[in-house]
């Protein structure tokens, strides 16, 4: 790190560190009979959230819900969400019982022929999951692809003629003060299928530079994670995630925005893997983005890490200003930029030495 930037290389998942502790909300069933709750694996933030885009004031109007409304969009969205189950690994390994080692979470029928959203670390190190549906059906999962820095998953059930979710279209975005609906499992398996309410706190919300979130008052506790996030019209906007906890902290959690979710799915169902290009570039973000306050100034480029990004011209110590015309001010923007961009896509750059800029042309690796 120099002079108070943030280095991050984009060709590899980087660990949080320090400042404010975030929970992903994967709850934990141990000896339940005393009321314990596992309070599932901790990341760490390394800054404040990155600034929010505001609202576009010519928007529709934030609407709020009625309770008759309320009550038709849950009696809607509930059979499409389930509760997610198993054993957890790392609990076994410590040498817990299996009936004390139960990890659950929560996921949204995304296909009638039995493909469930969820999160990464919802599934991950998981023995023997199976789902639960809002009928108290179960189903043995039988294959599941997951990413973890998204933080998404797709599992598969054997089912047909299941009733999918509505999910928003990829262009529809949230508003700030739009109230919505979280759904999941908090705290107890018994506790599954539970609905909370809030509104949209936050959008464009970056952590450690990760794909931006959204931001929630709505209850988001262990279990809930995976689970659906609801608007007003009765469409999943989001995928909850995870939250901000401490002794001072009440109420603030995220959820992963469709346009991401929809990319990220799809290409788990048919690649089993989410498919990413790379530049070949290490950025570095000043100390303003570091810490989230509004900057409008590049990222510079500490190290060169491809042959493509080498033959394009590009030089350690160059600032990056663009790609594909989108402004690039965090390293948030990197990842959004390049979402859906896989290896072989060439994609346009912005870049300036010593202050004089040129457009060159990068192949992803």
């Amino acid at each position: 790190m120099k002079n108070g930037g943030w280095n991050v290389n984009n060709t590899a998942k980087r660990k949080r560190k320090a400042a404010w502790k975030l929970h992903l909300s994967r709850g934990m069933a141990v000896v339940l009979l005393l009321g314990m709750c596992y309070q599932g694996p901790i990341a760490e933030a390394s800054a404040a959230p990155a600034a929010t885009k505001q609202a576009q004031t010519d928007k529709a109007k934030v609407k709020t819900l009625s309770s008759s409304a309320i009550t038709k969009i849950v009696r809607n969205v509930n059979p499409a969400v389930v509760t997610i189950v198993g054993q957890d690994k790392a609990a076994l390994a410590e040498g817990y019982e299996p009936e004390d080692a139960v990890s659950y979470g929560s996921g949204v029928v995304y296909r009638e022929d039995g493909w469930i959203i969820t999160n990464a670390h919802v599934i991950e190190g998981l023995k023997k999951p199976f789902v639960v549906s809002s009928e108290g059906k179960k189903y043995e999962i039988v294959k599941f692809f997951y990413d973890e820095i998204i933080d998404i998953a797709a599992v598969k059930i054997n089912a047909k003629g299941l009733k999918p979710a509505a999910f928003a279209a990829s262009s529809v975005k949230a508003e700030v003060g739009e109230e919505v609906l979280a759904f999941g499992t908090p705290l107890s398996i018994t506790l599954r299928n539970s609905v909370s309410r809030g509104i949209i706190s936050g959008v464009d919300r970056s952590l450690d530079g990760g794909y931006k979130l959204l931001q929630t008052d709505a209850s988001i506790n262990p279990g809930n994670s995976g689970g659906p996030l609801v608007n007003l019209k009765g469409e999943v906007i989001g995928i909850n995630t995870l939250k901000y906890y401490g002794e001072d902290v009440d109420n603030v959690g995220f959820a992963i925005p469709m346009d991401t979710v929809r990319w990220a799915v799809n290409d788990l169902i048919q690649h089993g893997e989410v498919r990413t290009g790379v530049i070949g570039i290490e950025l570095e973000q000043n100390w303003a983005a570091s810490i989230g306050l509004p900057t409008k100034d590049p990222l510079r480029i500490i190290n060169i890490t491809s042959k493509s990004a080498e033959l394009a011209g590009i030089k350690k110590g160059d600032a990056l200003h663009t790609i594909n015309g989108k402004t690039i001010s965090q390293l948030a923007d990197v990842r959004e930029a390049l979402k859906g961009k896989i290896t072989g896509d060439h994609v346009k750059l912005v870049i300036s030495t010593n202050g004089k800029k040129r457009t060159v042309t990068v192949k992803l690796g």
